[in-house]
């Protein structure tokens, strides 16, 4: 995976993923100099909270590299669809600096959809 790769997956959660960190700081520094019922819940829940998204942005990494080898495979048994409900005639990847779109080629106007962004739906 590259950097722009990671960037665009993460979107708008990297700001999320570092208050998660910032609060997990937070609460083991109270844990650690005054223990109690506060130091303990936070520092759980906010482990469980930055478990959940990284949880989520793997999921979507996978879901993604899904899609594009059933694109790469031009799979008959698929249908592509992006989130307007729209399917793709003729999809392809298309790669440009180092980070993967998937194209509609039968369209005079190329679309570039992220890949997790897409729907594979078996026919």
């Amino acid at each position: 995976m590259t950097f722009t790769e990671f960037r665009l997956l993460l979107g708008n959660d990297w700001g999320l993923m570092l208050l998660s960190c910032i609060l997990l700081y937070m609460f083991i520094l109270r844990l650690r100099r005054a223990g109690g019922f506060l130091g303990i819940a936070g520092t759980v829940g906010t482990s469980v909270l930055l478990v959940m998204l990284l949880w989520m942005q793997w999921n979507k990494y996978t879901v993604g590299q899904e899609i594009l080898s059933i694109v790469a495979q031009q799979s008959a048994g698929y249908h592509i669809i992006n989130m307007e409900q729209k399917p793709l005639a003729s999809p392809r990847i298309l790669e440009v600096n180092g980070m993967r779109y998937v194209i509609d080629a039968a369209q005079q106007h190329q679309t570039r959809y992220l890949p997790w962004t897409l729907i594979a739906l078996p026919q």
